[in-house]
């Protein structure tokens, strides 16, 4: 008989995790992207870049999980090098995309404008909170049960587009509410968060991408 073991049943939920993962991530860019458009705020705009930068390195870290399973791949310094350069490339893209927020921000600080509709992208921050805290959850119980660098880098790349959801929705709630001209700095100061969010986390998952790869050669 062919019996499952923990670990075989984790790479099973990993794989299918990151699928749902991408299929549900996947409307989050063109939505963002009309919600900037629409409502001229360079948070969106922003926002519509680390979306956009997210959903392919999920798309790479769930390609790299199902070769892994497919090819039956059980060599553990051949998964780790796969594991790390999946996570390498998701680290680069959270570090470039910290750059084109940074720039919009810096922009838009020099040359502020009111944001106009912000309904749009005030639901799709809501719903990103909620979706994005369900797979912080699952992919942090899949990480105790069988530790790696893929899940490891998903954990802490849902825990920050959870966190930067809120962000978002609580800044565009406050370009309504507060008064003029206050209210023209709260977009590029939400900007400016999630610029250093996505700088912090991508060093973070750099560091953690670099340092086995060197051992592991």
């Amino acid at each position: 008989m062919n019996f499952k073991t923990v670990e075989d049943t984790v790479d099973v939920h990993r794989e299918r995790t990151l699928l749902y993962s991408c299929l549900l991530s996947g409307w989050a860019p063109i939505t963002t992207g009309y919600a900037a458009f629409i409502g001229k705020s360079v948070l969106l705009f922003s926002d519509f870049f680390r979306r956009t930068g997210e959903l392919i390195g999920l798309i790479l870290a769930w390609y790299t999980a199902r070769l892994i399973n497919k090819r039956k791949i059980t060599d553990n310094r051949q998964i780790l090098t796969m594991e790390c350069r999946s996570s390498l490339i998701v680290a680069v893209i959270m570090l470039f995309s910290s750059l084109i927020v940074g720039t919009a921000a810096v922009r838009r600080f020099m040359n502020p404008q009111e944001t106009t509709n912000i309904i749009l992208g005030l639901f799709i921050a809501c719903s990103g909170f909620l979706v994005n805290g369900y797979f912080f959850l699952r992919y942090k119980k899949l990480n105790k049960l069988k530790p790696g660098h893929i899940l490891s880098s998903q954990k802490r790349l849902y825990y920050t587009k959870m966190f930067t959801d809120f962000a978002i929705a609580l800044t565009l709630v406050l370009t309504k509410v507060l008064p003029a001209p206050y209210n023209l700095l709260i977009d590029p100061l939400g900007s400016a968060g999630i610029t250093i969010l996505l700088l912090i986390s991508g060093i973070s998952t750099l560091k953690d991408s670099v340092s086995p790869l060197k051992q592991n050669n």
